[in-house]
């Protein structure tokens, strides 16, 4: 590759600034642009967790009733 040429991104001025744009986006260490934090992999976030309470709740109610007008 040759010295002002940032492939994908471009040649010169223009690629570089394309190349650090991309690169700066994918290399913060506050939050990803998406606004969600990434968990690791095997770990659930708090919203997977809230979700899940709600579901299994859901169905204990839904098991309770079923029972009482049988």
């Amino acid at each position: 590759m040759k010295k002002d040429d940032y492939g994908y991104f471009g040649k010169g001025l223009d690629g570089y600034a394309h190349y650090k744009q991309a690169f700066d986006q994918t290399h913060r260490s506050d939050a990803p642009s998406s606004g969600r934090r990434r968990s690791r992999s095997g770990e659930m976030s708090s919203e997977q967790l809230q979700l899940i309470a709600v579901v299994l709740l859901s169905m204990v109610v839904l098991a309770i009733l079923l029972t009482a007008f049988r």
